[in-house]
């Protein structure tokens, strides 16, 4: 996580990062509910995990329906290189409090993030026509 948690000496990511030889990816879990922008930021530019692709293992909605929180997370996303998964939390339960359903602005907002190129490979289609493949 980009601090611990709980957040107590000892529980950080410096107390889990064995050495550049035994790790091939750097990454965390990130929710709505806890936007840590800026230690997302020392995660990401820490010189120890220069170069490692960078994952989120989880990420999710968390508490209320925040399509701010999607936007901001999308564009830190396209903004860092390294960023090669996303994995998104919906819990093992239809009931989970993280299920898209529960947050249908921000479903929305996730649908039209994932529209970019950067997820799809292609050029925003500029009119109804076909896109030419």
């Amino acid at each position: 996580m980009t601090a611990g948690s709980l957040s107590v000496a000892g529980n950080g990511p410096d107390a889990y990062w064995p050495g550049a030889a035994y790790v091939d990816w750097v990454g965390t879990d990130f929710y709505s509910r806890f936007p840590n922008f800026g230690g997302l930021d020392r995660l990401y530019a820490d010189r120890r995990y220069a170069g490692k692709p960078f994952v989120f293992g989880e990420w999710g909605m968390w508490g209320r329906d925040q399509p701010s929180f999607v936007r901001r997370f999308f564009a830190w996303v396209a903004a860092h290189r390294r960023v090669r998964m996303l994995t998104y939390d919906q819990g093992n339960r239809p009931s989970s409090e993280f299920r898209l359903y529960r947050y249908p602005r921000a479903a929305r907002a996730i649908r039209t993030a994932l529209r970019s190129r950067l997820y799809t490979g292609r050029p925003l289609a500029t009119s109804n026509a076909a896109p030419h493949l």
